[in-house]
């Protein structure tokens, strides 16, 4: 959540810039081919940023990402590889540099609501890791993710089998957040919270498609969709 209050904050780095709703225009000409083929790009998860730095002129981008925060924060890192003061430039399709914080945080749940629905009705399949590769992927990650129930999360896979996440979509008071522990247990991924799922062990299959990793319950049902964030 700290990180998403965080990135919030950036976003009015480009107020008072103007806005910009169909093509890039006048100091932002120069965004007009990437920003072209950057809208041109579909995918299954279908979360998609753009970050610049209108000094440098430069830009990075997320594709495909599980929720607008975490396109969000890729978008910025990946942009901050190439230069220093990088700013939002587009959520989706729509440019939001010049939009104010409060008026691109509610541009989220609209954005998120028009693909959620089909995400878990695709047909995901990928390779499934054996237990050694389970610790040596998730050691260390830091990931945003998706629930079946329509939860996004962010999630700390610790090295030492610590386990912290956060509800990025849920708004009460306090925000929903919990902490518990993982571990390998054969070759299937084992996850217990605290106070989630009532503190239940909950153990399945992971698999990986693409940068997309998949977490099953014991039913081969797909539970979870999770993809690191960063490098």
């Amino acid at each position: 959540m700290k990180l998403f209050i965080a990135l919030i904050a950036l976003l009015s780095l480009g107020a008072g810039a103007g806005v910009y709703f169909f093509y890039p225009t006048g100091e932002f000409a120069w965004m007009d081919a990437p920003y072209k083929n950057y809208k041109k790009t579909r995918s299954r998860l279908n979360y998609k940023a753009i970050a610049i730095d209108r000094g440098a002129k430069k830009h990075g981008q997320a594709l495909s990402f599980p929720g607008p925060e975490a396109a969000m924060e890729q978008a910025l890192y990946n942009c901050r590889k190439k230069a220093r003061n990088c700013e939002l430039y587009a959520l989706g399709d729509e440019i939001i540099v010049g939009m104010d914080a409060l008026a691109i945080k509610n541009l989220i749940e609209p954005y998120w609501n028009r693909h959620a629905t089909r995400i878990f009705s695709s047909p995901w399949k990928g390779e499934t890791f054996s237990g050694s590769d389970i610790t040596a992927a998730l050691a260390g990650m830091s990931a945003y993710g998706i629930t079946r129930n329509g939860l996004r999360t962010t999630t700390m896979w610790g090295r030492t089998g610590s386990l912290k996440s956060d509800v990025l979509n849920n708004f009460a008071r306090p925000p929903r957040k919990d902490s518990g522990k993982w571990w390998v247990q054969g070759d299937q991924l084992c996850r217990q919270y605290m106070s989630w799922y009532a503190g239940q062990k909950l153990c399945g299959a992971l698999r990986r498609d693409g940068d997309d990793f998949l977490i099953y319950g014991k039913n081969q049902e797909l539970l979870v969709i999770f993809k690191q964030v960063g490098d």
